[in-house]
Formats: C-alpha cells, structure tokens, sequence
C-alpha cells in the first residue's frame, strides 16, 4: 500500500459570523459572548462543563484533588496531548497560562482571569503532569469557573510569540497562526 502525501494550503480562510465583533483570539483578554464561543472551538482548558449541563468534567486535567481545607487544588493533566503549534501541553504550560493573569503581568483587558485567579497565591508544577494551585481562602467556585472560556489554555510559545492576529474583512475575520499558516 502506498501512502499519499497530503499538501495542506498555505492559507485557510474561516468565516465565522456573529452579531459582535471578535477583537482576541486569545481567551484572557476575551469579554464579549461571540469571542467565548469561538474560543471554545480552537482552545481548551483543564475542565469544562458537560453538555448541556453546569456539571463539570475533565478536559485537559484528567483528574483532580482538593486538600481537605480547600487551599490546594492538584490537578493530573493528560499526556500525549500537543498545541496547535507542536509543542507539548504539560503543567509549564498551564503555569504560564495562569500566571500571565497575575499581578505583575496581568494586563488591565484580562479581566476574567482577575475574578478566578484573584484568589490564587500560588501556582506550582509538582512534576511535568501534574500542577498545584494554592488559593489564599477557600473559594468553591474554583473549579466551575476553571470551565469558562476565559480560562482556556495555550501554548507558552503562541503567547510568547504574540502572533495571533485578527484582521477585519468585510465578510468575517481571517486568522493569522503562528504555527506557520500564514
């Protein structure tokens, strides 16, 4: 049997229409309703919410610990998983996802992040699939809101590279993607 090598064009374009305009492809900054949905199609983050449901479910985390004063939450993340880039998802990752959201780094457009992470002191990778968060109080909500699309994860190298872009077009957006689809 003789594979056929498949040649992908160099550029996609993707319309997507919605009543308001998506300014971020990138979750932290999201805050309008259309940005949220197109996020949860591209991106996920370490729990999401069942279908049609409030009840929460692993996503990126395949399992989960709280501590019994509910200070520490550790997560088990699933392996073998890779961004869109080709690097690898692994606690790195979600550390970096988090902190960027934090003071000092926390820009003023990353307001989701405040709500969920103002509660967090500290974010610690136990090992390269597994992360600790520590809150300074027990918070309940903690988990639930780890499920929203302002919580989605990304690759260390797309957020440090910064090159998702958006430009307008009179039709719908088109995406430029740092992995070389450009």
């Amino acid at each position: 049997m003789v594979s056929e090598q498949i040649t992908l064009p160099e550029e996609y374009d993707i319309t997507y229409v919605t009543e308001e305009t998506i300014k971020t492809l990138d979750p932290a900054e999201a805050n309008n309703l259309s940005e949220a949905k197109a996020l949860v199609n591209i991106f996920e983050g370490l729990v999401r919410f069942k279908p049609n449901s409030t009840e929460v479910e692993p996503c990126l985390a395949i399992s989960w610990e709280v501590s019994p004063d509910g200070l520490s939450w550790t997560f088990t993340l699933r392996q073998g998983v890779l961004f869109h880039d080709n690097t690898p998802f692994n606690a790195e990752a979600v550390k970096f996802s988090v902190e960027r959201q934090l003071q000092p780094l926390k820009r003023d457009n990353m307001t989701y992040g405040s709500f969920t992470f103002g509660v967090v002191k500290a974010v610690d990778v136990i090992d390269d699939y597994t992360v600790k968060f520590t809150l300074n109080s027990p918070y309940a909500p903690f988990l639930r809101n780890l499920a929203m699309p302002g919580l989605l994860l990304l690759s260390v190298l797309l957020l440090l590279a910064s090159r998702v872009i958006i430009f307008i077009k009179s039709c719908g957006y088109r995406c430029i993607f740092p992995w070389g689809l450009e």
